[in-house]
């Protein structure tokens, strides 16, 4: 039997249950018994022992789901769970130390950080530290801008959790990682075309978005291949396991690596899952071979 932890309290607890529905309906079409916990729920942990699973599907998203904190609880009660651990959880969710680490460790270009005592070369990208869904994510392209954009990323950050980062406007770019199937795979990338400013929230989950998903990517095929061997460095780097997704910021032909994500969202609008279709890896295939790696070898193709 399957748990599948789901919801919690973070403020992006709607993709977490939406990715939850996604995968519930996956393992009903395989006849997998599963039962459903919130995290929400403060006695979460008690019903997951009670249930006695052989593992738990982490379908959480944000805060107290992909930063470390559940994992390091599961963890520690020796609960088996699909998606990267503790330690790479933490560090993927803290921006500024994943681009530092990635920089550093394998010269691939990121965003220049701003100081709140810098000259901001207008226009920045204002956000929060530890967020994900484009919560609190503003482009500011005059000083005047800059106090509404900081209040709206104070929402979801304190003011030392807060990125005052170089705007790089150019295409936007995402490349998902598998290692389910024996080996570190990169995906067909994405192309994301935003009708508004950025790909937001709205973008990332509204079917009435206007946002266009390309895929794959329309950039010429060195710099696709560039973009998915940066993307597997990064993954096995920052000791992330089973899938992530990294985005990416092209302008002209320079790659800028912006954040990973360690739990990308598995809903009908999320990356993650175009990525695996045009793969022709379908959605069932990947929740089972997701569960078959949490304890054995990985499923080949």
């Amino acid at each position: 039997m399957i748990a599948i932890l789901k919801g919690g309290n973070s403020a992006e607890r709607k993709v977490s249950l939406l990715t939850a529905k996604s995968v519930a309906e996956s393992l009903v079409r395989q006849k997998i018994t599963y039962k459903e916990v919130d995290a929400a729920n403060k006695y979460w942990l008690k019903k997951v022992k009670e249930l006695s699973p052989e593992m738990v599907v982490n379908t959480l998203h944000g805060t107290f789901g992909e930063d470390g904190e559940i994992q390091s609880i599961l963890e520690k009660n020796s609960i088996p769970f699909t998606g990267s651990g503790a330690k790479a959880s933490a560090l993927t969710f803290n921006k500024i130390k994943t681009k530092r680490t990635v920089a550093n460790k394998l010269k691939i270009r990121v965003p220049r950080n701003f100081s709140w005592s810098d000259i901001l070369p207008f226009p920045i990208v204002v956000k929060p530290n530890q967020q994900g869904s484009s919560f609190g994510v503003s482009i500011v392209r005059k000083a005047s801008e800059l106090k509404s954009a900081i209040t709206s990323a104070q929402e979801y950050s304190g003011k030392d959790l807060i990125i005052l980062e170089e705007y790089i406007e150019g295409k936007e770019l995402t490349c998902g990682i598998i290692d389910v199937f024996g080996k570190i795979a990169a995906l067909p990338l994405i192309e994301i075309v935003p009708q508004n400013e950025f790909f937001d929230y709205q973008s990332k989950y509204s079917t009435e978005s206007g946002c266009e998903e390309i895929c794959p990517a329309r950039i010429p095929d060195k710099i696709a291949l560039e973009v998915q061997e940066k993307s597997r460095q990064i993954h096995q780097l920052l000791g992330l396991k089973q899938y992530s997704r990294m985005d990416w910021i092209l302008r002209d032909d320079e790659l800028y690596f912006l954040e990973a994500n360690s739990l990308p969202g598995m809903t009908p609008t999320s990356l993650l899952p175009k990525e695996l279709t045009a793969r022709g890896i379908g959605y069932d295939n990947f929740i089972r071979a997701l569960i078959h790696t949490v304890n054995s070898t990985p499923l080949q193709f």
